[in-house]
């Protein structure tokens, strides 16, 4: 369904650059929704930096999940917030972003997360680059609807982020957390979201939930968690580490050559790579050999040279790794 965006609520303010009251904005295009002349999944595109999706989960709670940025000639994004009684759980994977409060300046970039409580109020804005790459989501929420979702015995456990929205100070209103194995995981699954499907909405709402108990774990546990915690460098180290192994995956690539290229202990290395990616290096690096086999065999090339040109030295034990892999040998496939 169509509307106006100049009229309607949260996408016009941030079209036109005005400042953003969380409360006059979210309600109107809830009210769309519910009565169907709005979509529940709502698409902004910012001309030459990159695109917002906006869900509508529930009343009182919104999920944001941006991607794009990598244009050199981009301007930033500036966007200022008006609210009370509001919370916003950032992940950022990519991208720059610097924030103003009344009293300072914050500066995140790769591999940050992190609660902000506006409390009775906070002056807020920030500015996100269009130049450099952005993968980001945020959970935005009443405190209210949290309290409602998860009792009141939960009180203690939520205290640093609900004493974030007393402080009196602007910086005491982040509250970081470490990024785990577990959010960005989860924070991956969001940014992968089937907008078409039409029953995404309900995958985006179990998955923000999700994302909200892993981070409020961590938050409750002062960031204590076993689950494993990464740095920004640690994450950019981990993602070479993939994108080499989607290259040259005909190499006869270790543990030990990989982690001294990456500048990563081994542990780092074997448990982080599990932890983000679901696979073992040695797993992935087989997926890549045996996605580019099968492709190579499709297109009609012998058996013999599809062996050397994934990296096996001989033939008989690339047919045995392959039919362990396909279920059928390189000729019957």
């Amino acid at each position: 369904m169509s509307y106006d965006l100049e009229t309607s609520g949260l996408p016009g303010a941030i079209l036109q650059g005005e400042t953003i009251d969380l409360g006059q904005s979210f309600d109107p295009l809830w009210a769309l929704a519910q009565t169907e002349q709005a979509s529940r999944i709502l698409r902004m595109e910012y001309k030459g930096a990159f695109t917002t999706d906006w869900y509508l989960l529930e009343k009182d709670c919104y999920l944001a999940v941006n991607r794009g940025g990598g244009n050199p000639k981009a301007q930033a994004t500036h966007l200022e917030y008006d609210a009370c009684d509001w919370c916003i759980f950032r992940v950022r994977l990519q991208g720059d972003l610097v924030e103003s409060f009344t009293d300072y300046d914050r500066h995140s970039g790769n591999a940050d997360c992190s609660f902000l409580n506006f409390g009775r109020g906070l002056k807020y804005s920030m500015n996100v680059s269009g130049q450099a790459q952005l993968a980001s989501l945020s959970l935005t929420f009443k405190t209210e609807w949290l309290l409602n979702l998860l009792g009141s015995q939960t009180c203690e456990a939520l205290s640093p982020l609900l004493a974030a929205g007393e402080a009196q100070k602007a910086a005491s209103h982040v509250v970081a957390i470490d990024v785990n194995a577990a959010i960005y995981r989860v924070a991956r699954e969001l940014l992968d979201l089937p907008t078409e499907d039409p029953f995404c909405v309900l995958l985006a709402q179990a998955k923000a939930k999700e994302l909200l108990f892993v981070a409020l774990q961590a938050l409750a546990s002062g960031n204590q968690s076993p689950d494993l915690r990464f740095r920004e460098q640690e994450i950019t180290q981990l993602n070479a580490v993939k994108q080499r192994l989607e290259s040259e995956y005909a190499s006869a690539l270790t543990l030990e050559e990989l982690s001294r290229w990456a500048g990563l202990n081994r542990r780092k290395l074997t448990e982080g790579f599990k932890a983000l990616y679901g696979a073992t290096v040695n797993e992935y690096l087989l997926l890549q050999r045996m996605s580019q086999a099968g492709s190579l065999l499709r297109q009609g090339m012998p058996v013999a040279q599809v062996a050397e040109r994934v990296g096996y030295l001989d033939r008989g034990s690339f047919s045995k790794v392959f039919k362990r892999h396909f279920g059928v040998t390189p000729k019957e496939y």
